[in-house]
């Protein structure tokens, strides 16, 4: 199946393969990225659109100030 869709296009194997190839990599990078998460960080990450307070205080709070002044 593969075969016959980059045989419709001519001259264009090679970049057709590379792309694919970059593609798989792509994905198989972002999959090994999320699986490595600290899971502490996926909890926080999580509990965000529930949390209207953002009661962790510290950094978030001085980030959340920035991004308003910024528009």
């Amino acid at each position: 199946m593969i075969r016959e869709a980059l045989q419709q296009v001519q001259g264009g194997e090679i970049a057709a393969i590379a792309g694919m190839i970059l593609m798989l990599g792509a994905f198989v990078a972002m999959v090994f990225w999320a699986i490595r998460l600290p899971r502490k960080h996926v909890d926080h990450m999580k509990n965000l659109p529930l949390d209207a307070n953002n009661s962790t205080g510290g950094d978030d709070e001085d980030e959340r100030d920035q991004g308003a002044n910024h528009g």
